[in-house]
């Protein structure tokens, strides 16, 4: 799972795909419900992306079945991390905070900051999307927090930071930041921080950046 999210990260998402596909069922077979329940949450997460809820709805079965299956509270916390997630995509929002409480619980028994970060991320797209910006910055300000700590998310964080600053009309701290993710190499965020950056130049009039951006 772990070489799966390297080449997540990476952009190479066929190439994740096609790794946790593979260490999925060898670990099932082999009894280890806990690998095998964690590859297929990270193969849903990814998936869940590009295909419909129900398109997904059997893969998420069986998600489940090995989640439960392997018995470990931070697999259960991750699983509905990833689901609040896929609903947050489809715009359903009250789901979406359902399953993000459930997440939040158990990881308030069993504590674990890097889920704990994915939830506070999750929690922040949710407040953008429903345009509470003053939800969004304490979110994400929160999930900042925990950097240190797990070492994780620090570039997805600061492209929302940047993405934030951008709808609060912040436009010279937006631009910092965007740049200095866009710099990062290639994947997902540094796409992500120049598709802000060009909204940031077209919004600002500065038209040939902004085809520079989209070039890139």
């Amino acid at each position: 799972p772990s070489v799966g999210c390297i080449a997540r990260e990476k952009g190479s998402t066929d190439e994740a795909l096609r790794r946790l596909q593979h260490s999925a069922r060898p670990a099932e077979v082999a009894g280890e419900f806990a690998l095998a329940a964690q590859s297929s949450i990270l193969l849903f997460r990814i998936v869940s992306e590009r295909q419909p809820p129900q398109t997904v709805g059997p893969l998420l079965s069986r998600t489940r079945t090995l989640v439960t299956r392997a018995g470990e509270p931070e697999l259960s916390a991750l699983l509905h991390e990833s689901v609040a997630r896929q609903e947050t995509q489809a715009a359903n929002y009250d789901e979406a905070r359902r399953h993000l409480r459930t997440a939040m619980a158990l990881v308030d028994r069993h504590p674990n900051a890097w889920i704990e970060q994915l939830c506070l991320i999750n929690a922040f797209c949710i407040a953008v999307y429903e345009c509470d910006l003053r939800t969004a910055e304490e979110r994400l300000s929160a999930a900042a927090s925990l950097i240190e700590t797990t070492g994780a998310f620090e570039p997805e964080i600061r492209n929302n930071q940047g993405h934030l600053y951008l709808q609060q009309g912040k436009f010279e701290k937006a631009e910092e930041i965007l740049q200095r993710v866009s710099r990062l190499g290639s994947g997902q965020v540094p796409q992500s921080a120049l598709d802000g950056l060009g909204r940031l130049y077209l919004a600002t009039g500065r038209l040939d950046d902004c085809a520079k951006a989209l070039d890139r």
